[in-house]
C-alpha cells in the first residue's frame, strides 16, 4: 500500500500503519451534521476578523506603550491634551497595519508559519513608510530637494524585505536605500491585478467615493486593495455557506422521501426552510 502525504517516509515504509488513517477534515465530514458545518464556517470568518484586529494591536505595541509613557511621564502639555498626538500614532498605525494585514492575505490559508511572515512584513512596510515620511520631512526642514519613493504597494508578498533602521535624521545612505527601485519578491498567490473584481457596480462606486477622502495616493492604493481581499474572501465564504446550504436541502429532502424525516425537518419545512 502506498503512504499518504501526511508520512514523513514517501518511500512506503509504515504504509501498513496508515492504512485505517482518516484527515481530520474527512472525520468532520463523517461525524458532523450539515447544521455543524454551517456553524463552522461563520465562526471561522467572525474569527478571522478578531484575529486581524489582534495582530494589527500587536504590530502596533510600541506606539501604544508610547501612550502609557506619555500619561505617566509626559509634560503638563501633553497630559493636558490626553497625549493626543500619541493616541493618534496609535490609531494610524492600526488603521494601516491592518489594511496592510488585509491586503497581503492574513489568515488566507491554513498556513500558520505563513501568517507569522506576513505579519512580520506588514510591520516591516509600515515602518518603510514611517522611515520615509520622517526622510521627506527631513529634507524640507533642510531646504533640500525632497526624495521621491516607490510604493510600499509596488509589489506585495509575505516576504519580510531588508528596509534601513528607523532613525529619527535619516542620513544620504539612508536616502539612497529608501530610493531603491528594486521590486520586492512577488508572492503570486497574493497578488490580485489578475483576478475578476469582486465588487459589484455599487460596491466599487460607493468604495470610489471613500477613496477620494483619503488624503494620499499610497492610502487610497492600500484602501482599496485591502477592500478587494476582503471582498473576495467573503466571495468564498458565501460560496462555502451557498455549497453546504444546498446540500443541507438536499440531505433534508432525501430524508423526507425515505420516510426518516426528523422533527426539526418536519417544523423547518412548515416554516418553507
Amino acid at each position: 500500500p502506498k503512504a499518504p502525504a501526511e508520512s514523513l517516509y514517501p518511500d512506503g515504509r509504515y504504509a501498513h500503519l496508515w492504512s485505517t488513517y482518516k484527515s481530520l477534515q474527512e472525520v468532520k465530514d463523517a461525524t458532523q451534521s450539515d447544521s455543524e458545518k454551517l456553524l463552522d464556517v461563520f465562526q471561522g470568518f467572525r474569527e478571522r476578523q478578531s484575529e486581524l484586529q489582534r495582530t494589527a494591536l500587536e504590530n502596533c505595541v510600541m506606539e501604544q506603550i508610547a501612550v502609557d509613557e506619555c500619561f505617566r511621564t509626559g509634560g503638563w502639555m501633553s497630559r493636558m491634551t490626553m497625549c493626543r498626538a500619541e493616541q493618534k500614532a496609535v490609531e494610524r498605525c492600526y488603521t494601516t497595519q491592518h489594511r496592510l494585514l488585509q491586503a497581503l492575505g492574513y489568515l488566507g490559508t491554513a498556513d500558520r508559519t505563513r501568517d507569522e511572515e506576513i505579519q512580520m512584513h506588514a510591520d516591516a512596510l509600515y515602518q518603510r513608510l514611517l522611515t520615509q515620511e520622517r526622510a521627506i520631512d527631513a529634507a524640507k526642514a533642510a531646504g533640500e530637494a525632497v526624495p521621491t519613493f516607490p510604493s510600499i504597494l509596488s509589489t506585495l508578498s509575505a516576504q519580510t524585505p531588508p528596509h534601513p533602521p528607523v532613525s529619527s535624521s535619516p542620513s544620504s545612505e539612508t536616502f539612497s536605500q529608501l530610493s531603491d527601485p528594486t521590486p520586492l519578491a512577488k508572492s503570486e498567490s497574493h497578488t490580485i491585478e489578475d483576478e475578476d473584481d469582486p465588487l459589484s457596480p455599487t460596491a466599487r462606486a460607493v468604495l470610489n467615493e471613500r477613496l477620494k477622502k483619503l488624503p494620499t495616493a499610497e492610502e487610497r492604493e492600500l484602501e482599496e486593495r485591502a477592500i478587494t481581499v476582503e471582498a473576495r474572501t467573503s466571495l468564498r465564504t458565501g460560496s462555502e455557506i451557498t455549497r453546504l446550504s444546498m446540500a443541507k436541502k438536499a440531505h433534508k429532502k432525501e430524508r423526507m422521501e425515505k420516510g426518516m424525516a426528523t422533527i426539526t425537518d418536519k417544523i423547518s419545512s412548515w416554516f418553507g426552510w
